[in-house]
């Protein structure tokens, strides 16, 4: 009974996923959002997402991690029902190291975002020196806070700007390992706690 049940609201959850994926990605398309299927996929997954939207520190800039992190919360409930179901009951302890599994996973889609951010600019720079557009300035703007607040950390005196950003990179990136390798320490413990 509890096998069925857990399968059932793994694949409602797995669904849902899907729908708020589509929404999401249908924001990015004005003809797609305001169309029947986009006002109805709106009113289903709306009210759930409008709970993240409500995080304004998940927003850097112009640059919004709400809806990646709704997705998340999503997919990390279908692994806690899927853990429940391979194991046939539920532990504290499991929970919580899901629970931790999730924020990590959160944490480190972000990261990973903007580092995949930082390379692309960087690269930018590299190969043409004086390119300026829109798009680049927006960007700069959204990145530079964030760059000199990282690189600031291992410097105290004034850096040019794409120095920060290679210093930024390497923080992250070993900020992104050295984090896995405690988050994975620190589950496996958790999920060892007899409760």
């Amino acid at each position: 009974m509890l096998y069925t049940l857990s399968l059932f609201l793994s694949g409602l959850i797995s669904i849902y996923t899907l729908l708020c994926f589509v929404r999401i990605f249908l924001t990015w398309i004005p003809q797609a959002e305001y169309s029947s299927f986009g006002r109805f996929l709106a009113q289903i997954c709306d009210p759930y997402l409008n709970i993240f939207r409500r995080l304004t520190f998940l927003r850097l800039g112009a640059v919004d991690f709400t809806p990646t992190v709704a997705l998340l919360v999503l997919v990390g409930a279908s692994s806690v029902i899927t853990g429940v179901m391979q194991v046939g009951r539920i532990t504290v302890s499991g929970i919580l190291a899901m629970l931790l599994s999730l924020c990590w996973s959160v944490v480190t889609s972000i990261l990973g975002f903007v580092i995949i951010v930082l390379v692309v600019r960087l690269i930018a720079l590299f190969i043409s020196q004086n390119y300026s557009s829109s798009f680049w300035d927006t960007l700069d703007r959204t990145i530079t806070p964030l760059i000199f607040r990282i690189a600031g950390t291992f410097s105290r005196t004034t850096i040019p700007f794409k120095t920060a950003i290679i210093i930024s990179i390497i923080a992250l990136v070993l900020l992104t390992l050295g984090g896995n390798l405690v988050m994975n320490l620190l589950i496996n413990i958790i999920r060892h706690i007899p409760i």
